[in-house]
């Protein structure tokens, strides 16, 4: 008798071993897929920037948006019509003219108001721990449009 009393003490502790391991919180399965990705997705940015640097586009014009969580997030912006001549942003302007709402702003862009920027800025937050998806023009590689995610999403 006494044995089955031991045996099925350690049937329950395996039990609760396997469970703990199993039962993973929404921020160690983030962690988990970042890690699993994030070699794969710093090649795909970094091949896609060689690309982009190899046809050596200098002057161009291109629309970005900024857009997290709900309308009231401080970070969001209306699609901005950027122009850079010569691998600098010469102008920025909204692209709605009608839009009158705070959204419809052009300051905070700084950061990627250029293609190379935002290409740094991928890499940025690759690096601090962000998941990075990535959609590149197939031709040209700059980003058609970019997708960050953090844990702090996977929950909310």
């Amino acid at each position: 008798m006494r044995w089955s009393k031991i045996f099925r003490i350690l049937i329950l502790l395996s039990l609760l071993a396997v469970i703990a391991n199993c039962s993973s919180s929404p921020e160690q399965l983030f962690k988990k897929a970042w890690e699993k990705d994030f070699e794969k997705t710093k090649s795909e940015i970094v091949e896609a920037r060689e690309k982009w640097k190899q046809n050596d586009i200098r002057s161009y014009t291109f629309m970005v948006a900024k857009y997290v969580g709900g309308q009231s997030s401080p970070w969001n912006r209306s699609p901005v019509l950027i122009k850079v001549d010569d691998g600098l942003k010469r102008s920025i302007e909204v692209v709605d003219k009608n839009d009158i709402s705070l959204l419809a702003r052009t300051d905070g862009f700084e950061e990627f108001d250029t293609i190379e920027k935002l290409f740094d800025y991928m890499l940025k937050q690759l690096e601090i721990g962000e998941m990075v998806d990535g959609d590149y023009d197939e031709n040209l590689s700059y980003p058609k449009s970019v997708r960050f995610s953090t844990s702090f999403e996977m929950h909310g």
